[in-house]
């Protein structure tokens, strides 16, 4: 099973191949700011705590197949900025991708009770 830190630096890594588009549309609101680390995320996981601020699920932060929508994830406050610790929260896939719990849907990737 992948670890805390390996899912971490992987959307991490996911952040980064969107900062490169956003900064290029978006220079100067994200002139001087920097992605995420993986210390930062760690930071803000702890931070967090375990429920979702959207729909109030509980996320999952390893055991999780891809596209669980209960698997956390790094959500941006302001679309337009890059994903730098001030600009983030820590919410469900469900809530990051789908508003905030505005569409019902269930998961059915089976990674969760």
């Amino acid at each position: 099973m992948p670890t805390l830190r390996y899912r971490i630096r992987r959307k991490i890594y996911d952040c980064k191949t969107k900062d490169l588009i956003l900064q290029e549309i978006c220079p100067d609101l994200n002139a001087n700011l920097a992605t995420i680390t993986i210390e930062e995320g760690f930071q803000l996981i702890k931070k967090s705590g375990k429920f979702c601020p959207g729909c109030n699920c509980k996320m999952k932060f390893k055991n999780f197949e891809p596209w669980c929508l209960y698997q956390f994830t790094f959500n941006r406050l302001d679309n337009n900025i890059i994903h730098c610790l001030s600009n983030l929260e820590i919410c469900c896939y469900r809530c990051n991708s789908y508003g905030y719990g505005k569409q019902k849907i269930r998961c059915i990737k089976g990674c969760h009770q």
